[in-house]
C-alpha cells in the first residue's frame, strides 16, 4: 500500500500516512510533545472496492463479479457445484449507449441487464476465492452480449476499450474481444469494416495466464496494446462504428474466462490505464497460473496426430507440434485419471442443418459413443450406420476431443476443448 511521508506540526514529528491516518512517527531530531502512537491494520480492498476503482473510469463496463447467479437470468447449473449457469450480464456505468427505439432503457440507468446474443447459449459463473471469480465463457456461446431487445449502438466515433481475460483452451481464428482475432499463426488481426485486415507480429499464447487488451480508436486510426505492450498501430480508411460488445464465439468451442471490459467516449488518460492497469492486476495477477488442475499445452493439437495406417487419432502426449511440453500443473501436482470424450461433426449438417435454427456450433457435434480415452478408431465408427460410412478421409468431418483433467485426489478442473482434426486423410 502507498504512503505518504509528511511532517506533523503540532505533533513535531515526521510520520507516514496512508488512508488519512498517521501510522509510525519517525524522528529524524529530538521529538517535542508527546503524542499517543497508534497503528492502524491495514486490509486489502475487497473485490467490490476494486470493481467500483473500475467502475468510476469507464463509461460503461462489466465484470464476472456481476453475472447473475440463480436469480433473474440465470439458473442454477447444480446444487453443489459451486458454480451457476449464466444468461446475462449486470453493466455499470451512467453513460451507456442506448438501443433500439424501443428498447426501454435511460441513459442513467445503473445497472443495465445485458443478455447473450443467443438464448440458448450458456456460460458459468465460478468463484474460486474472493479474487478469482470469472465466467467461463466457453462451448459456442454468441459473440456478443446485447442490450435486450435491441443491439447495443449509437457509440459512433472516438472510443477506448479495455478487456482483461484469461486466455485458455480452445480454438483460435476466432474474436476473442474488441474485433480483434488471437489466429493460429500467433497474430493478432484486426478486420475493418471495408474488409481490410490489419496484423500483429507473432505473440505466443501463455494458456492459463491473464491478459488485458486493449484498443483505441481516434478517428481512422486504430492501436492496441496487450498487456500494455503495443501491438497493433494503422490507419482505416474510414472511423470504425462500434455496434456491439463482442467478446466469444458463435461457431467454433472456445475455452475463455472473461473477467472485466470496460468502454469510454474519447480515450483514457494514461493515469486511468494506470488505475486499470493496477487494479486489475491485483483482482487477477498476470502470469499466476490457477490452482485447480489443469493439462498446459495440450490444446496444440495437429493434423499429424492421425495415424493413416491405423486410421487412429491420439492425443498428444509428452510434448505438442511445436515442441512445447505437455505438462500437468495445477491441484494436487500429482495427475490421477482423466477423462476423455471425442465429438465429430457433419460439416454438410452444420451449414445445412443447423444454421439459424441451432445458433449453437455444439449442436451439430456429436459424442463418438465409446470413445472416452486418449485416442479413438477410425474404423471402429465407418461400419454401416457409423457416422464415418463410406465418406472416411473426404474432409467432411471433424473430429475432436474433450478432455478433463483430474488430479490425484480426484478434483476435475475445466474440460479442455482440443483442437479439431478435420477427417481428409483417406
Amino acid at each position: 500500500m502507498d504512503a505518504l511521508l509528511l511532517y506533523n506540526e503540532a505533533m513535531g514529528f515526521w510520520g507516514l500516512q496512508s488512508l488519512g491516518v498517521m501510522l509510525i512517527p519517525i524522528c529524524f531530531l529530538a521529538c517535542t510533545g508527546t503524542a499517543t502512537v497508534r497503528t492502524v491494520k491495514t486490509t486489502t480492498p475487497t473485490y467490490a472496492e476494486q470493481i467500483e476503482k473500475l467502475a468510476a473510469i469507464v463509461d460503461w463496463g462489466t465484470a464476472a463479479g456481476s453475472a447473475y447467479q440463480n436469480t433473474g437470468l440465470s439458473l442454477p447449473a447444480s446444487a453443489d457445484s459451486g458454480q451457476s449457469s449464466v444468461q446475462g450480464l449486470k453493466t455499470f456505468g451512467i453513460n451507456k449507449p442506448v438501443g433500439k427505439e424501443l428498447l426501454l432503457v435511460t441513459p442513467l440507468i445503473d445497472p443495465a441487464n445485458v443478455w447473450y446474443g443467443f438464448d440458448n447459449g450458456y456460460s458459468h459463473y465460478r468463484e474460486y476465492s474472493d479474487y478469482d471469480r470469472f465466467v467461463d465463457i466457453r462451448n459456442g456461446l454468441g459473440p456478443s452480449f446485447e442490450s435486450s431487445p435491441g443491439t447495443v449502438s449509437g457509440w459512433d466515433g472516438d472510443i477506448d476499450q479495455v478487456y482483461a481475460f484469461r486466455l485458455w483452451h480452445g480454438i483460435f481464428n476466432e474474436a476473442i474481444g474488441i474485433d480483434l482475432k488471437w489466429m493460429s499463426d500467433y497474430r493478432f488481426e484486426f478486420t475493418a469494416q471495408n474488409g481490410s485486415k490489419f496484423y500483429s507480429s507473432v505473440i505466443y499464447p501463455v494458456f492459463g495466464t491473464d491478459y488485458l487488451l486493449r484498443v483505441r480508436h481516434e478517428g481512422t486510426q486504430v492501436k492496441a496494446w496487450l498487456n500494455s505492450d503495443l501491438i497493433m498501430d494503422f490507419t482505416v480508411s474510414a472511423p470504425q462504428t462500434r455496434a456491439e460488445f463482442k467478446i466469444a464465439t458463435n461457431s467454433h468451442p472456445l475455452g475463455h474466462h472473461f473477467r472485466f471490459w470496460g468502454a469510454k467516449k474519447g480515450s483514457f488518460t494514461d493515469a486511468e490505464i494506470a488505475i486499470i492497469e493496477e487494479t486489475t492486476q491485483a483482482l487477477w495477477p498476470r502470469g499466476s497460473f490457477p490452482s485447480f488442475p489443469y493439462i498446459r499445452g495440450i490444446s496444440e493439437t495437429h493434423y499429424t496426430n492421425f495415424n493413416s495406417t491405423t486410421n487412429v487419432w491420439t492425443i498428444p502426449s509428452g510434448s505438442n507440434y511445436r515442441g512445447i511440453p505437455i505438462q500437468f500443473q495445477g491441484g494436487s501436482g500429482t495427475p490421477g485419471t482423466h477423462l476423455y470424450q471425442w465429438y465429430y461433426a457433419d460439416l454438410d449438417s452444420i451449414t445445412a442443418d443447423c444454421g439459424a435454427a441451432a445458433q449453437n456450433y455444439l449442436d451439430c457435434h456429436f459424442p463418438l459413443v465409446g470413445a472416452t480415452g486418449p485416442s479413438v478408431d477410425r474404423d471402429d465408427y465407418a461400419g454401416v450406420g457409423g457416422p464415418f460410412n463410406g465418406r472416411e478421409g473426404v474432409g467432411d468431418f471433424q473430429v475432436f476431443c474433450v478432455v478433463t483433467p483430474v488430479d490425484s485426489t480426484g478434483t476435475q478442473g475445466l474440460p479442455v476443448i482440443l483442437t479439431p482434426y478435420f477427417d481428409n486423410v483417406p
